[in-house]
């Protein structure tokens, strides 16, 4: 049985609109495995640093081409996999 998903309760208003941004996110790159929606919830600069397999980008262009042709199409695993993780990283506020 699934685990509801956890709210805000505790949450300032900007760790709220942080913690949402981040669902977007994850939903984009693990449900819907979309590379331009997953890059619009990441600032300008961001970077992904996917030590696994040592790959990952620095900015819009290096992460369009990480996510399309590397990531996304190569994951094989599961959303559930990643259920509660959070991980630092750089997300668009607003």
């Amino acid at each position: 049985m699934a685990k509801p998903e956890q709210t805000g309760a505790n949450l300032s208003p900007a760790q709220e609109t942080l913690r949402q941004l981040w669902e977007e996110h994850v939903r984009y790159e693990f449900s819907t495995r979309n590379t331009e929606e997953t890059l619009a919830t990441m600032v300008e600069d961001a970077y992904v640093n996917h030590i696994p397999v040592l790959t990952g980008g620095v900015g819009r262009d290096e992460l369009r081409e990480f996510y399309s042709k590397r990531f996304v199409p190569q994951a094989s695993w599961r959303t559930s996999t990643f259920t509660g993780t959070r991980h630092q990283c750089s997300l668009r506020s607003g």
